[in-house]
């Protein structure tokens, strides 16, 4: 308890002027309506814009493991991903009353993105509440995921410790290099590059056919694309996990009605469980749920992947090695 209550004061006092308050604060961003750059969606202004200038936890900057840029709008890639999300993403009119309305795919999206902020289906203009709006947030997820590991592998309290820490820093460190990552290419949200009609706004690719009625699933968040925050947030925690471990494993992922139970119930009630054989698997299918849910294109996730993964092996290779085959 002593040693715990020491190294979080450490830690408190290390972050203590990390960027965090400041991140949220407007940047200068310039408009534009040419084809491919972001303009505002119908979810608002800019949010986190100075998320990438905080103190990273592990990797040097939040540019070390900057994502690949995307395919050119002309390409035959980005017209396979744009009519992907297009076909997939697109919101049910009228939207079902209950989650058994909804398609595999559209409760997959609803669930990774039901505790998270901009989480809900929305039409601009409208409050629509959707079945899973108050489940396990996608953090807590992978937190609880590691828990079944640490227990699974009968780890020690510090190894159990230091399976927490290095975990926490891959997703936070992974999600930084992701935000970052949409200031520097500020590439234009599915909802803007579908319903893009005027000639002016317009792709240059045969292959893409523009529709001015299509809404996403998921509220479109109030930032640009590429990469994706939610992939880079599986894609750190389970190469994380991996590397920690010495492999993969099968993981079963619960998402619950909320992170607290109610008396006299002593944990909060299930909502959905799947198992998956890996969880490389696990962190795919969250990355999924974002083509799922209208507001990323398949590109951004596989970009995602190899930047997010990247950052996990940096911090595995890096940081809390001292003395650990010494560790019980």
């Amino acid at each position: 308890m002593k040693v715990g209550k020491e190294v979080a004061a450490s830690v408190i006092s290390w972050r203590q002027n990390d960027g965090f308050a400041t991140a949220d604060l407007p940047r200068p961003t310039p408009t534009s309506t040419l084809p491919g750059v972001y303009r505002m969606t119908p979810s608002g202004a800019t949010q986190f814009a100075r998320f990438g200038d905080i103190e990273p936890f592990g990797v040097l900057s939040s540019t070390q493991f900057l994502p690949d840029a995307y395919p050119q709008l002309d390409s035959p890639e980005y017209a396979a991903a744009f009519n992907e999300v297009k076909t997939l993403g697109r919101r049910p009119t009228p939207l079902p009353a209950s989650a058994a309305g909804y398609t595999p795919t559209q409760r997959t999206a609803l669930l990774w993105a039901g505790g998270m902020a901009g989480g809900e289906a929305a039409t601009p203009g409208t409050t629509v509440v959707t079945p899973f709006l108050n489940v396990t947030n996608a953090f807590r997820v992978w937190h609880n995921v590691a828990r079944d590991v640490a227990q699974a592998e009968s780890m020690s309290l510090a190894k159990t410790a230091r399976l927490f820490a290095l975990t926490s820093a891959s997703m936070f460190d992974s999600v930084q290099t992701s935000h970052n990552s949409k200031f520097v290419y500020r590439l234009w949200r599915p909802e803007t590059a579908i319903r893009a009609t005027a000639p002016d706004q317009d792709d240059d690719n045969a292959a893409t056919i523009e529709d001015d009625t299509w809404l996403p699933l998921l509220l479109t968040p109030p930032y640009s694309s590429h990469s994706s925050n939610m992939q880079c947030i599986g894609a750190g925690a389970a190469r994380m996990l991996r590397n920690v471990v010495g492999g993969e494993r099968a993981v079963t992922v619960t998402w619950y009605a909320s992170n607290t139970a109610t008396p006299p119930a002593t944990t909060p009630a299930v909502i959905h469980t799947q198992v998956f054989p890996t969880f490389w698997d696990a962190a795919i299918d969250e990355g999924n749920s974002r083509v799922w849910g209208g507001i990323h294109y398949q590109f951004e996730l596989a970009a995602s992947r190899d930047s997010c993964a990247a950052v996990a092996d940096y911090i595995f290779e890096t940081r809390m090695q001292q003395n650990v085959a010494h560790w019980r």
